[in-house]
């Protein structure tokens, strides 16, 4: 048994599931399950109970806390080589969403490289879902909260108030003359509820999850949105509102910065409305473990 099986094996016993883990590990399922047999194999008895959800046996307990420790002090002793390796350069691994790049991240890296010369940075993009459980090579994750709540954070902007972003058209089109009287009602409340009807321009991941944030303020106000347009890619999104595919629900900071309300002749007819949130702070926060 190497250190490579027993990662394998924390990571099935985690997601309880080996396709589940072959997709976080990027390997076959097939594979997968040719390690777990050979260390069932090796050890000579079972350590999981194939079923769904899959369980672990009391074997399979045994190795699963006992792999925590292994790793843990495999893990320090790597970090202590590190640490007293006094003629390596210095690096640091900064995580961003896959669906955008962060408003400030150039600023902040140019800042960093003149303050911190003997420090490499590099930036690695991590799907937001996967953040909370998946840190491997990365020291700093930057995006917009919230992430997992084991996460600490650091607010970058303390304040960013989502906006509700459509063209007139798509709205006119869904609500004919009671737009009027929707669009007041928004105005008013900062409720996303007024604008239920709207098709939306929705941001999901690989694994066709709704973006966190997203899910919940759809379910803050009750509602199951309609969908206009889906992708992964924030500036898609954004480029398919401005075609009227749908409304748009993001941070005003990132709207603000990816679309030219004074120069793009799309933008001159685009509405847009403060929402308000109370499930989470609407954030940019600097993450880490």
């Amino acid at each position: 048994m190497n250190l490579l099986n027993i990662r394998y094996f924390m990571v099935i016993a985690e997601e309880r599931s080996i396709s589940g883990a072959a997709r976080k590990l990027f390997v076959s399922q097939q594979s997968l399950s040719e390690h777990l047999k050979k260390m069932e194999d090796e050890l000579g008895v079972p350590l999981v109970k194939r079923g769904i959800p899959l369980t672990l046996t009391v074997a399979g307990d045994c190795l699963y806390e006992g792999g925590k420790t292994i790793l843990g002090d495999y893990d320090r002793m790597l970090a202590n080589i590190r640490n007293v390796t006094s003629t390596r350069r210095s690096s640091i691994a900064i995580g961003i969403p896959t669906y955008l790049t962060p408003p400030f991240l150039p600023e902040l890296l140019a800042r960093y490289k003149e303050k911190y010369p003997q420090y490499d940075a590099s930036v690695i993009k991590r799907q937001h879902t996967d953040v909370a459980h998946n840190m491997a090579n990365v020291d700093l994750y930057i995006s917009y909260l919230p992430v997992d709540e084991e996460m600490e954070v650091v607010p970058v902007i303390p304040h960013d108030p989502y906006l509700l972003v459509v063209q007139e058209k798509v709205a006119l089109d869904t609500y004919g003359y009671q737009w009027e009287d929707a669009a007041a009602r928004l105005q008013n409340t900062q409720s996303l509820k007024a604008a239920e009807r709207l098709p939306f321009i929705l941001l999901r991941d690989r694994y066709n999850l709704l973006a966190k944030d997203l899910e919940m303020i759809f379910e803050e106000n009750g509602i199951s949105p309609q969908v206009g347009f889906t992708s992964e890619s924030g500036d898609l999104n954004v480029q398919m509102c401005l075609q009227g595919a749908g409304a748009l629900l993001a941070p005003s900071g990132y709207v603000r910065r990816v679309i030219d309300f004074d120069a793009d002749p799309r933008a001159k007819t685009l509405l847009t409305y403060p929402i308000k949130v109370s499930s989470f702070v609407p954030q940019l926060a600097i993450c880490y473990e």
